[in-house]
Order: C-alpha cells, then structure tokens, then sequence
C-alpha cells in the first residue's frame, strides 16, 4: 500500500538519525559534540567544517555527497559536482556513498552539458559493487544510450528516495 505523509516523515526523520549516528560513530565523537545534520544546508556546513578540522576525511567526505545533494535541489550544479568529486576522492568511502556521489556527478555535468562527461560518471557509478544501482541502470540501458532526459529525470528521483 501507500504510506501517509506522516509515515514519510517519520521513516525521512528515522534516516536523518541513522546518518547522523553514522556520521558521529565514524568521527568517534559523543553525540553532543557534532551538530545535528538535518535536511538544512547550514547544519550540513557546520558538521563539514567539523569533520575537517578533526582531519577525518571520511566523515567529511559523507557530509560532502549530503551537501552536494542539497546544491543539486538548488541548482547550484557547479559546486554540487565539485563537492561530489571531493567525496569520491576519499579512499574509505562505503560502496553505497560512493555510487550516490557518482550518481551526484553525473547529474550535476548532465545539467552542465557536459554529455559526455556524465556518461562516464554515469558508468563509474554502475561499476562500482552497488548491485541495487547496476539493477536499475541495466533496466534503462536503452534510454542511457540514447541519454534521454526522463532518464536524467528518474535518475535524480532515485538518488531523492536514496538519501
């Protein structure tokens, strides 16, 4: 069946305290030492910036594919691929952030017109070991040849429902 919107709001809420857990867990910090990352950007930026003066890149880099994110909503397509390529930069990074942060790039050199650009994100993100993305991309393979935009539409539904 469909769920209610409270129901979405809830299972939203449920994930954005499993982020943060993550992110706290992977820091080694108490859960009053690092701010609550909400769908906001500042609160994205300020654990950004704590990340980074702790030096741990991989909470830096998860906190950075969640900012591209939020740049993609924007529009801002330049600092989103740019904060997306930071995250992939980062060696630890899960399989799972990873392929979003691809997924992120793509998108982001799509609406840029750089086509070309963005298939090879596009395929980076399927050849990495995220058997749910490779699924889906098998399924629209015909509509990735022809790079069609209700392609480039659902794509960014998927990484939407993702995060």
């Amino acid at each position: 069946g469909t769920l209610s919107c409270k129901e979405v709001k809830e299972l939203q809420c449920r994930a954005i305290d499993m982020f943060n857990a993550d992110l706290r867990k992977r820091m080694g910090l108490q859960p009053w030492e690092i701010p609550y990352i909400d769908l906001e950007e500042r609160s994205c930026r300020e654990a950004l910036a704590m990340a980074q003066g702790r030096n741990d890149n991989l909470g830096a880099a998860i906190v950075r594919a969640r900012l591209a994110r939020i740049r993609l909503d924007q529009a801002d397509f330049a600092e989103a691929g740019e904060l997306s390529r930071l995250a992939i930069a980062e060696p630890a990074l899960s399989a799972y952030d990873r392929a979003k942060a691809w997924l992120i790039q793509a998108i982001s050199l799509r609406r840029q017109d750089q086509t070309k650009a963005a298939a090879n994100a596009l395929a980076q993100a399927a050849a990495g070991n995220y058997p749910g993305l490779q699924d889906w991309l098998t399924r629209e393979r015909a509509d990735l040849a022809a790079g069609s935009k209700p392609l480039w539409r659902r794509l960014a539904g998927r990484i939407k429902r993702a995060f």
